[in-house]
């Protein structure tokens, strides 16, 4: 099997251009040389798909194991001798090619798992209350199992919900608001001609909005607090945005970042649990 692997790479890269290995014969024929080159390349793509396998996570291993990583690096390398054209060396645009698309992959491997993002931020969170302050990148990479280069880029980039307003409270803020939202509204008997009086809202009707009350508020506790406090400014409050992003503390994201990491990794999960909630019921 490995034979046949080796021969057909061979064949298809008859007539391609190779730069020099590290470790090759000075004094070998041509046919010895470029065996040597190639043998080189194969090692060196599947060194880098091991790499992106231990770059990622615990709990994106599952679905994605190391001998696929070393198959979709084989699968671009081989799909580079139909792309190869001629303008330099073959081995460079190999390297290329498999680095940028195992990123890729990377990539839409994170987009198609947003919960272990959420866990991951968790985990950020816990660490700032246990240490109380700002965990280091080495100390979060400790924790996730993630490089610390990685770490660092995301901090850099503004850590997903790195969202804290200054000057607030949030703990008080948050239990004040949802104080507002509940009181006298989920456990007071209802009185059906008071209700049949406000707008037409029949007993049944008012039973129902108490229920999804109970509901969103049961989803809304699941944030994190900083997620929380959003989430309760914006929807409950009817805050803008705009109004949110001027008062944060640190503006180290666009504003249109902040609308997606808002939608991503607040509205979203309030909205799966909600649904969620109801289908149990249902």
């Amino acid at each position: 099997m490995v034979e046949n692997f080796f021969e057909t790479f061979w064949s298809l890269t008859k007539g391609f251009s190779l730069s020099r290995a590290d470790g090759e014969p000075d004094n070998g024929t041509t046919i010895e040389v470029r065996r040597y080159r190639l043998l080189t390349l194969i090692k060196q793509v599947r060194r880098m798909a091991i790499r992106k396998f231990y770059q990622m996570p615990d709990s994106f291993t599952a679905s994605h194991e190391l001998d696929d990583w070393i198959q979709e690096a084989f699968i671009i390398m081989f799909e580079c001798c139909e792309a190869y054209d001629h303008r330099g060396p073959f081995d460079h645009h190999v390297r290329f090619m498999v680095s940028r698309r195992l990123t890729s992959l990377q990539r839409k491997i994170f987009r198609e798992n947003p919960p272990a993002n959420r866990t991951l931020f968790k985990i950020v969170h816990e660490l700032k209350q246990d240490l109380g302050r700002e965990p280091t990148a080495s100390e979060i990479a400790e924790h996730t199992g993630r490089p610390v280069k990685e770490i660092e880029g995301m901090i850099v980039e503004g850590f997903n919900l790195r969202m804290v307003i200054s000057g607030v409270d949030i703990d008080s803020h948050i239990s004040k608001n949802q104080e507002s939202l509940l009181s006298g509204q989920q456990d007071e008997p209802i009185n059906s001609a008071q209700v049949e009086g406000r707008a037409g809202i029949s007993p049944e009707n008012q039973v129902i909005r108490q229920e999804a009350r109970r509901i969103l508020m049961k989803c809304i506790e699941k944030l994190l607090p900083e997620a929380r406090l959003l989430f309760i400014r914006h929807e409950f409050e009817g805050i803008s945005f705009g109004k949110i992003y001027k008062k944060l503390s640190t503006k180290n994201v666009s504003i249109a970042t902040f609308k997606r990491r808002y939608q991503s990794d607040v509205y979203n999960p309030v909205k799966v649990c909600v649904t969620s909630q109801y289908q149990i019921q249902s």
